[in-house]
C-alpha cells in the first residue's frame, strides 16, 4: 500500500506559462515539442516526461524572498502542472511538483543558489522541486524511466 502525503502547494498567482530565460544563448539543436532547452540534460528530461506522458511546462516562473528582504526569481526546468508526484528512490518516498536540472560542484553537490532556490520554494509555497545532477537524468534516460508514481494524497 502507497504511503499517503499531503500536498501543501500553494498555486496562487503562478501562471503555468514558460518564460524565455535567454533562448538566444542556447543551443539550436537542443528543442524538443516546439521548446529550446539549455542542456542536454533538459532535453533528455523533457523526453523522458513525455514518453511516460507526464504533462509539464518548462521554464515557469516563480517569485521569492530572500532572507535580506530582495526578491529573487527561480524558473525551476520542469514544474507538473500543479500536479503532485512521488519521486520514489534509495528506499524513500518524497512529493514533488517538478524537477530543476542542475550541474553538479566539483565537490559533488549543487551550488548554495540552486539548494537555496528549492529550499525558500518549499517554505514559501510548498512546492517541491527536484534537483537532479545531468548525470543522474542521463541514466534514467537511457532506461527511459523514472522513480516517479501519481501521488495519493490525504485530504
Amino acid at each position: 500500500m502507497s504511503k499517503k502525503f499531503r500536498d501543501f502547494a500553494n498555486w496562487d498567482g503562478i501562471d503555468f506559462k514558460s518564460v524565455d530565460v535567454g533562448a538566444g544563448n542556447k543551443p539550436k539543436n537542443l528543442i524538443f515539442d516546439g521548446y529550446q532547452f539549455a542542456t542536454e540534460g533538459e532535453l533528455r528530461m523533457a523526453v523522458l516526461l513525455k514518453h511516460l506522458d507526464i504533462a509539464f511546462t518548462p521554464d515557469v516562473r516563480f517569485k521569492l524572498t530572500l532572507p535580506n528582504g530582495h526578491d529573487r526569481f527561480f524558473v525551476p526546468d520542469f514544474v507538473f502542472n500543479g500536479r503532485p508526484f512521488i519521486w520514489s528512490a534509495r528506499g524513500k518516498q518524497k512529493l514533488i511538483h517538478g524537477i530543476e536540472a542542475k550541474g553538479k560542484t566539483r565537490g559533488g553537490t549543487f551550488s548554495e543558489k540552486a539548494l537555496e532556490n528549492v529550499r525558500l520554494i518549499r517554505e514559501q509555497r510548498g512546492i517541491h522541486i527536484l534537483l537532479l545532477s545531468n548525470a543522474q537524468i542521463k541514466s534514467y534516460s537511457q532506461k527511459m524511466r523514472l522513480p516517479l508514481h501519481v501521488a495519493v494524497i490525504d485530504e
